[in-house]
Parts: structure tokens; C-alpha cells; sequence
């Protein structure tokens, strides 16, 4: 995938230690898997918690979520209930960053979008609908453990390989379900050191989704164009 919890993605250069680098060949080999099985998903929905950590405030800030995604349609992503923010991408690649109590609405392309990360909704959603190789393209795997309390679920450590992302993101953290298929958890840390935690509950999948809700409702906000 900045942030007010979406925005734009932004780094306060500072230290970290060296990250710690550990690949176990069984771990490696499920999560080659994970992806691989990431194609036979048309359709997803499910619900979440967002943990968002600043290093000024002592606690976690927590907001509960809601997405969907469909492969032809597009990508669905609320924040709150009712929803603060809104991010939809439609099926001609346009992406909406909504906000419904002020009315405003920002459109950018796709390939806008995809450059700057505009929203962790939109980062975590393009995992799904690409290519394998994508992940070797774009991301570097530096840690891939099983969990050892839970042998189901391999925890993966990557970083970003474009610097612009790479300058503001120090490493994305994945928690991945090799039984269900899921994501269970996807997480940002920043070099300002902050993070980004999203805690996924049981995915359904492949099911029938109104497409209506990948529809961008221009009438009645204020619409700017980035």
C-alpha cells in the first residue's frame, strides 16, 4: 500500500536496526503456494480491525472496517460505521478516495493510485489481482517463518523495492492462513516508526457480489481530479 489512516504515504528519516533475515524452505515453499492460490479467488469480502500506532500516542488508535473485492468489478474498502472514508477503484480502473461527511471525493487513475500507494485499502487489494511474479517484482522476501503456536500460519517479512515506497515504508509484515488460503493479518511499519495493523476475520469468498458497490457516486460531492 500515508496515512490519516488513508493518504498520502510520507517518511520521517530515521534509524532502525538491521532487519533480521531468516527463510525456512518449508515456510518459503507455502507461501509460493499462498500466492499461487490467490488465482482461483474471483470474489472477497470480509471485515477487519485496523490498529494504527504513532509514536507520539501510547495507545493504538482502533477502527473496524469492511471491504470487498471482485476480480472484473473492482475494490471496495470502508473505514468505520458509518463509514468515515471510502476507497473504491471501479472496473475502468479509476480509483475514489470518498469522504462522505464533507462530501468530498478525489479521482485518480490507476496507474496514479499504484505509483504513490494512495491508501493502504488499495495497496493490500493489488496483491490479489496480480501476477505472481509481480510479488518478486515488487516486493523483496527478507523473513518467512511458520508461526509456532499456530504451524497453519507462516508469518513473511518484505520490503518495497520502488523507492519512493521504500523510502517512506521500512517493511510490510503478512500473516498468511495456508489452510483457509486467507490473509490474516497485513501490516505497514513506517520509518517514522509507526505502523499500520489490519486484523482480518474469516474471508468469504467466491461468492456473488452487487456491483453496485464498485460504482462511484460523483452526484452530490465535491469532486477534485489528481
Amino acid at each position: 500500500m500515508a496515512l490519516a489512516v488513508y493518504g498520502i504515504l510520507f517518511a520521517i528519516p530515521t534509524g532502525h536496526p538491521a532487519l533480521a533475515s531468516e527463510r525456512d524452505p518449508v515456510a518459503r515453499a507455502k507461501f509460493d503456494q499462498w500466492i499461487e492460490a490467490q488465482h482461483a479467488t474471483s470474489t472477497l469480502s470480509t471485515t477487519f480491525t485496523q490498529e494504527r500506532k504513532l509514536r507520539t500516542i501510547r495507545r493504538p488508535m482502533v477502527t473496524k472496517g469492511r471491504m470487498w473485492w471482485d476480480r472484473a468489478a473492482g475494490f471496495r474498502w470502508e473505514l468505520d460505521d458509518p463509514p468515515k472514508l471510502v476507497l473504491i477503484e471501479d472496473a475502468e480502473g479509476q480509483v475514489a478516495e470518498i469522504r462522505p461527511t464533507s462530501k468530498e471525493l478525489k479521482l485518480r487513475s490507476n496507474r496514479q493510485a499504484q505509483e504513490e500507494m494512495h491508501g493502504l485499502g488499495f495497496g493490500f487489494a493489488k496483491f490479489f489481482d496480480a501476477d505472481p511474479a509481480a510479488w518478486t517484482d515488487e516486493l523483496e522476501l527478507i523473513h518467512c517463518v511458520t508461526d509456532a503456536s499456530r504451524p497453519e500460519h507462516i508469518v513473511v517479512h518484505l520490503k518495497f523495492r520502488r523507492p519512493k515506497l521504500a523510502k517512506a515504508i521500512w517493511k510490510m509484515i503478512i500473516v498468511a492462513d495456508t489452510l483457509r488460503g486467507d490473509m490474516r493479518e497485513f501490516q505497514l511499519v513506517f520509518r517514522d516508526q509507526s505502523s499500520i495493523r489490519l486484523l482480518f476475520d474469516p474471508m468469504k469468498k467466491n461468492a456473488v457480489i452487487n456491483p453496485r458497490l464498485f460504482e462511484i457516486p460523483l452526484e452530490g460531492y465535491t469532486v477534485t481530479r489528481e
